[in-house]
């Protein structure tokens, strides 16, 4: 227990205006492991799923990027595809369907269908904090995904995610909030950053949205597991940070000018 308020009470403070991480991803990993109680590894593990879902569907679509922060290498997720044993129980969910041809979602992309599990997989953990998060993140990124698909006239269906009672505004509201303005704070502070046209500060808000939550909600909260799970969140925000400059703004808006008529979802990279 020593050991566990040690390692927290160690931790740097992350902002939203810090320029640099204050350690790599990797170590971070590495060394929280020793740290805490194994039960609650099951967050990060959860957390560090998402770079496997997207590995998994880069190796699924032949695409050779591999992102290196998740719980599996390239091998290991090669092998799973084929013979799922040690995924997360929603992953091998996923993949038993698809290979199958029973697909849950066959609506929507495989990203996004996997990305609907992913979701409701974290929602179902018993992490109070960590639950409210993603639920707040899912809406951030579904309410931005929408403005998106609206503006340039793209099929909304395949690129709005069924995990919320609300969703469905998204599907058939014409109105400039989505009829949604009472139901979330941060709405209008958003939607007044999307009529700028400059995708970079745009993505720069969200990203400063999610520091905010963290922040209110972890006022009073000093030692518990929830800053062990904030303390990756936030780490993974900088580091999204940084890399998302002016060219990385640019490149996302041709992408979408240069495919505004492809059904696929366009907009992973602007709403990650």
């Amino acid at each position: 227990m020593k050991q566990y308020y040690y390692f927290v009470t160690s931790l740097p403070k992350i902002t939203f205006f810090d320029s640099r991480l204050p350690m790599s991803p990797a170590d971070f990993i590495a060394d929280v492991q020793d740290a805490i109680d194994p039960k609650d590894l099951v967050s990060l593990t959860a957390l560090r799923s998402y770079f496997d879902n997207l590995n998994i569907i880069n190796l699924l679509e032949n695409n050779q990027e591999f992102y290196p922060f998740g719980n599996f290498s390239r091998d290991e997720l090669v092998q799973e595809i084929k013979d799922p044993q040690n995924l997360l129980p929603y992953q091998k969910n996923f993949l038993e369907k698809r290979n199958y041809n029973e697909r849950t979602y066959p609506y929507y992309s495989l990203e996004n269908e996997l990305t609907i599990y992913y979701y409701n997989y974290l929602l179902s953990l018993p992490y109070p904090f960590l639950r409210k998060f993603i639920q707040f993140d899912y809406d951030l990124k579904n309410f931005s995904t929408a403005l998106s698909v609206r503006k340039f006239n793209i099929d909304r269906a395949k690129n709005i995610l069924p995990l919320h009672p609300l969703s469905d505004n998204l599907l058939t509201n014409n109105s400039p909030d989505f009829g949604l303005s009472y139901n979330y704070d941060w709405l209008h502070t958003y939607l007044d950053m999307f009529e700028k046209n400059n995708l970079h500060d745009r993505e720069l808000k969200l990203i400063e949205m999610r520091f905010k939550f963290i922040d209110e909600e972890l006022t009073y909260d000093y030692f518990s597991i929830n800053q062990i799970i904030a303390f990756y969140l936030k780490l993974f925000l900088l580091y999204r940070k940084v890399a998302f400059d002016e060219l990385k703004g640019q490149e996302i808006f041709e992408k979408i000018t240069d495919e505004l008529s492809n059904e696929q979802n366009i907009f992973k990279d602007l709403n990650n």
